[in-house]
């Protein structure tokens, strides 16, 4: 993640072997019996976690070289970024039943930055027609509020963001 920004910020090693260090000293702690219950649970989340983090930066570095040389977005195949749209869109209303935040925040964001996103930049490039975009919004858009709409409907709620908030806070 550190290297997406090495031009504005210096090149080295320094937070991964930070984060290296915390993680050691953390399992350590709890297999040595030193935290909390709470504290276990926490550390047995962390690699779950720093997953979906590391999972949600992919489309961030994407984007972030686009803008800083828009000429390689040519490489960038919108038929992947559709796909990718499609697969983490087909996980949000598994996520939305289950309740599970994680899942939740990882699909939605592959979904509309990873792949509708990057199709936003290749259309913002003029790298994909007009239409392929618009069917692509049409599309994602529809299939998120059918999302929605069928989990309200499952859990008998009279709104959609009452499953979002349940799902967010967790009860």
């Amino acid at each position: 993640m550190w290297s997406t920004f090495v031009p504005y910020l210096p090149n080295t090693i320094l937070p991964g072997a930070l984060s290296f260090v915390v993680a050691v000293a953390a399992v350590v702690m709890a297999r040595l019996g030193k935290l909390s219950e709470k504290g276990t649970k926490f550390v047995g989340a962390i690699s779950g976690w720093t997953a979906t983090l590391l999972f949600m930066w992919m489309p961030v570095s994407q984007m972030w070289t686009n803008f800083l040389n828009p000429d390689n977005i040519k490489g960038l195949s919108p038929v992947s970024m559709l796909l990718a749209m499609i697969g983490n869109g087909l996980m949000i209303p598994r996520a939305l039943l289950t309740r599970d935040f994680m899942w939740f925040l990882g699909s939605s964001w592959a979904s509309f930055f990873y792949g509708y996103g990057n199709l936003a930049c290749l259309y913002w490039f003029n790298s994909i027609s007009k239409e392929f975009f618009l069917a692509a919004t049409a599309g994602f858009e529809l299939w998120i509020g059918m999302a929605l709409w069928r989990d309200t409907v499952v859990h008998g709620y009279s709104s959609p963001f009452t499953s979002l908030k349940e799902l967010i806070s967790g009860s």
